[in-house]
């Protein structure tokens, strides 16, 4: 075994049964990476840890047989990720993010860009990641936040999502509207999270 924990071997009478066994399913190899039990070779046969009898009607070797395995971890600031877990050496895995826009607030939100480290990608399932060795998904997030431009006339523009720390500009289409013969609403300025006095542009 190129593990350790293998017993059984030892002199037997010919024509009894002897049996070969393993302690581990798994054995870590270094950090992300491991061992994985696939059965037995050689004389031996079987899927467990304990083989098969096996005839002693002559010299016999038991082959323990194991292939490596590499661990992928996933990695997200939001929403829910999927994909971690071991993968056969040589076998290709993939990165999952259940949603690509998370809301963290009333008028906030995180939005999904992408995958970096050993990732590739910008849908929410990644590019396939071969497993030649460990490996890190991680998921590529930014904040944004709603800018709502509330008036009792004239029309706002400027509203929507932006990307935390941009600057955005709040503007009226108009500087008056006519209400009614002789009446009429004049801008005077702006409130709230924005300020000036000119309706073509506040920041």
């Amino acid at each position: 075994s190129p593990v350790p924990g293998a017993a059984g071997s030892g002199w037997f009478a010919a024509g009894s049964t002897a049996q070969a066994t393993v302690a581990s399913e798994t054995y870590a190899s270094a950090p992300g990476a491991r061992f994985a039990f696939r059965g037995w070779g050689g004389d031996a046969s079987g899927p467990g840890l304990v083989s098969d009898p096996i005839l002693m009607d002559g010299p016999k070797t038991a082959l323990a047989l194991y292939g490596t395995q590499y661990f992928l971890e996933v990695s997200s600031a939001y929403g829910i990720a999927s994909g971690a877990g071991w993968y056969d050496a040589g076998s290709e895995a993939r990165a999952t993010i259940a949603n690509g826009e998370v809301s963290l607030s009333t008028g906030a939100r995180a939005l999904f860009l992408g995958w970096s480290g050993d990732a590739t990608g910008s849908a929410t399932t990644s590019d396939a990641i071969v497993m030649d060795a460990p490996k890190v998904a991680t998921a590529l997030w930014t904040r944004q936040f709603l800018l709502s431009i509330l008036s009792d006339y004239g029309q706002g523009i400027g509203g929507g999502w932006y990307d935390s720390g941009t600057t955005a500009t709040a503007r009226l289409d108009t500087g008056f509207v006519s209400i009614s013969d002789g009446i009429r609403a004049v801008f005077t300025g702006w409130a709230g999270a924005a300020t000036g006095t000119d309706p073509g542009g506040s920041t």
